[in-house]
């Protein structure tokens, strides 16, 4: 009977481990550093798969895009001008604006399913 207990014990702790490692492991974030925001260099924390960020430099700053596959965004802008989040959204779609460290920071075209990991990239940097 004990080694009974034993093993249901053990196998409980296994399972619950499974659990919540699995919920941490699918939220999969990469690292780009961006250059030049008043006069820093900036870590950036971001959902992983990017395409090759598209830059835009205007008066006093730019605008730095990444682009996924599934036409999801996340941009960057430092400078004086303003950066919006969309406004017209699809259903099962979000966006997301935030002040970061001098950035404004946007992304938009996100699907329900990837939500929470652009939340994720969104609140690591917040929290830096």
């Amino acid at each position: 009977m004990k080694k009974f207990n034993y093993i249901l014990i053990f196998f409980s702790f296994f399972l619950n481990n499974c659990i919540a490692q699995d919920k941490n492991d699918s939220i999969i974030l990469g690292i780009s550093k961006v250059t030049e925001c008043n006069g820093k260099t900036i870590e950036l924390i971001l959902p992983k798969n990017w395409n090759t960020p598209d830059r835009l430099d205007i008066d006093k700053g730019f605008i730095q895009t990444y682009i996924y596959p599934d036409k999801s965004y996340i941009s960057f802008m430092c400078g004086d001008a303003e950066l919006h989040k969309q406004k017209n959204i699809k259903e099962g779609e979000y966006a997301r604006e935030e002040k970061y460290n001098g950035f404004s920071i946007i992304y938009g075209n996100v699907k329900a399913d990837r939500k929470d990991e652009f939340d994720e990239a969104l609140n690591r940097m917040k929290s830096k």
